[in-house]
Formats: structure tokens, sequence, C-alpha cells
């Protein structure tokens, strides 16, 4: 049991400091990509990357964080009504949606504005809406980033236009990225093809057409997934072309990301390649395995006072299935190791009773974990329980002590009724 412990701590410790990157053996086929990474949203799963822990400039990527905070401030008030201010026109540069000073408009319309059509006035709009001022929005994004694992991020605008203090790394982006992946109400937007804005006070209706050539195939269909999902795109000077995009295929949600691809407009359609062959290589390189099921036999656990049966059998308390490479080795490749709640179980004992847990390792990582539980009940043995609790009275210290106090009363008790008759007897 001892020894089993210790091989669990060996690989937790394992899994903490190697990188959890799970490589299938073929190799997406990438035309210029240098900075990017394939990521499973459902294991918190890296499973291919490269230069993913190298600090980049952010880029349009960081209207990804500015899109998570705002559906969370305005989640069940979409129609919340916000005016577009003077300072948002001053600070809003490049891609714009062109709102006017004073125009009236949703929080749901800026969402729009921001995720799909990628609008800075949009962003700026939203964080001022939210923070008093740039910096404590900025200060809220930082936060966020810390909260969700990003630790090599910094942000110092809520768009991503260039700033030489403003940071990040493509594990980190896929981090961010798989957050607001799992958000249903990002991926409304995000997954648009066209959205059509309402007329305002200010302006009439204006159709805003999705800039991800991944998500909507409005301005090139080269690049098209029906099943993605979002998220963003965009570039930058110092940034170059970025692109990440999620994508949802037979439950199974994957982010890509590709960043700091060229800075000319054929690099941008680079992007958009390299993006879309990591997410179809991702779903055709990696599936869903059965590793364990309810009627495995794990281990055995010895049971006490039992009527028939000195051990009860310890099964997985749910069927398990993997993410893994298509060419993974189940049997071979698959860690298995296991820590009990107790050394011992004691009877009577019902099937189902959880009295443990079951570790999976791949390549040194944690891929899942599931409880064991009882196979069956153990009746326990009335004769046997009360030999256990007189063999536990009589070896209690308290009870010696107090059964020695009690014989010697006894004894003195018998000497002194003794040496009395002795006397009466002389008499």
């Amino acid at each position: 049991m001892k020894q089993k412990i210790g091989w669990f701590l060996v690989l937790v410790f394992l899994a903490g400091v190697l990188p959890c990157t799970v490589f299938a053996g073929e190799e997406p086929d990438l035309k210029e990509a240098r900075f990017f990474c394939a990521y499973n949203t459902d294991y918190d799963t890296m499973l291919y990357a490269q230069n993913e822990d190298k600090v980049l400039y952010p880029a349009s990527t960081v209207k990804i964080m500015t899109a998570i905070l705002a559906l969370e401030y305005y989640q069940g008030k979409m129609d919340s009504r916000i005016t577009i201010s003077q300072e948002v026109l001053d600070l809003a540069g490049g891609t714009l949606i062109a709102y006017k000073l004073g125009e009236v408009v949703t929080a749901e319309e800026l969402l729009y504005g921001l995720i799909v059509g990628n609008g800075n006035d949009a962003a700026y709009a939203l964080a001022l809406s939210i923070a008093s001022s740039v910096d404590e929005f900025v200060s809220l994004m930082n936060q966020k980033a810390e909260a969700l694992g990003a630790k090599n991020t910094h942000y110092t605008n809520p768009t991503g236009v260039d700033d030489n203090s403003a940071y990040t790394t493509v594990a980190d982006v896929a981090r961010i990225a798989a957050y607001a992946a799992k958000m249903k109400a990002y991926t409304t937007i995000s997954s648009c093809e066209k959205y059509t804005m309402g007329a305002t006070n200010m302006s009439e209706e204006r159709t805003i057409a999705n800039k991800n050539y991944i998500v909507s195939n409005s301005y090139v269909s080269t690049y098209y997934l029906s099943y993605a999902t979002g998220l963003n795109t965009g570039m930058t000077v110092r940034g170059g072309n970025c692109c990440v995009v999620s994508a949802l295929k037979d439950g199974i949600t994957n982010v890509a990301v590709v960043m700091n691809v060229g800075r000319t407009e054929g690099a941008k359609t680079t992007a958009f390649a390299d993006a879309k062959t990591l997410m179809q290589w991702a779903y055709n390189q990696y599936q869903y395995e059965k590793v364990l099921t309810t009627a495995d036999i794990v281990c055995e656990i010895p049971v006490s006072l039992a009527r028939s049966t000195d051990h009860v059998a310890l099964l997985p308390g749910e069927d398990v299935y993997l993410y893994l490479p298509n060419d993974a080795d189940i049997e071979n490749d698959i860690v298995r190791t296991y820590e009990l709640t107790a050394d011992s179980l004691t009877a009577p004992v019902e099937a189902g009773v959880e009295a443990g847990q079951m570790v999976l390792y791949y390549q040194n990582a944690e891929v899942g974990r599931v409880r064991l539980v009882t196979k069956n009940d153990v009746e326990g043995s009335f004769g046997l329980k009360i030999g256990a609790w007189l063999r536990a009275f009589f070896c209690n210290l308290w009870t010696l002590v107090i059964a020695a106090i009690v014989i010697m009363v006894v004894i003195a008790w018998i000497l002194l009724t003794a040496y009395q008759r002795g006397r009466r007897k002389k008499r």
C-alpha cells in the first residue's frame, strides 16, 4: 500500500513539472506558422504546440478577454443602453464600427461589434461602460488572466493595439480562448457570419460581416469550417497576423491558436490556413477511447468483521473515456495508479461505497481520474463484532487500570472481611 502511494506521489510530481503536451504520430502540415498550438478544452490539454511559451505581442487576441469581461458583466442585461462618448472616439483607432458621438447602442450590439466586427471603438465603449477608466478596466483584464492561469500575460489596453508593455504567449491565449469557448454567449456571437444591427438614434441599419474567415465565408470560402464556433482574428505591426479558432465537433471542443504570422495581406490568409490545418489535424488525429469500464476490477481492499470473506473488489465508479491520439496503445501507454482512502473497510459494507481513486497518466500528464467503489455488499459477523468489542474493551489502558483497581478493592474487602471474622471467633 505504501509503495503504491509513493509511486502515486511521484507521478503527481512529474505531472506537475513536465509539460502537459500530448503528441500524436503525424504532425500537421503548416505553411508558415512558428508560434502555434492545438488545445483540447475538455481536458485542458495541449495536443500539439511550438514556441507556445515564447513571449509575443498579443495583437487582437486581447479582445477575447475584453469580450469575456463584458459578457460576464452584462449577463442578463444585454439590453443595457450605452452612449458613445467623445473619449471612446478619441481612444479608438484602427478597425472601427464607426459609431458616432452621442449614438445610443445596447451592450449586445457592442458585443457583436467587438466580436464579429473586431471594432476597437466597440471595445473602448464596453470597457468604459464597465469601469470608470481604461486603466481600471485593464486591471480587471489582468486579474482575470491570472485567475485563468495565464501567468505570462499582461494587458495595457482593451484592443490589442501595440504597446511595449503588453505581452502574452500562445499557451496563455489558448487557456483564455478555452474559457471563452465554454461560454455559450460568446460562441453564439463569434459563430455568427453576419450581424444586422438595427437603426439607432444616429445611424441607419447596418450589417457587420465576420472577419474570421474560418467561421464566415462572407469574404473568402477557402478557409471555412462548418463546425468552427469562433473566436478571434486580427493584425498589428508588431504582433503580426493572429488567428484564434474554437470548434465543436462530435461533442469535442478544441482551440487552435496561430500568432505572429508575417505582416502582409498574404500572411493574413496564411494564418487562417494554418489555423484551419491545426484544427482539422486535431480532430483527425485524436479520438475518445474507452479505457476503463465499471466491470473492470482494479484492486481489492481488506474487510474486517465480515461473515464470509475478508476482501472486497474495487471497480471504477463510471466508464472512463480519454481523448487520445489514434496511435496510442491503451494497454501499454496509459499508466494507472490508485490511492485508497483507508487501509481496510469494516463490515457491513454496501456496494458502491467510494474507497479510493484511480488516476490515469499518458506521457507523464494526468489525463483522467475516477472514483473506486466497492463491487458488492459484504455482511458483517455478529460473533466477530462481539469479539472485537471485547478485545477493544479489555485492551484499553483505562479499562485495565479500572479493572485492576476493582480487583484490588475486592481483594482488600475479602481480606478485611476474613480478618474481622477471625477476631470475632477469638472473642
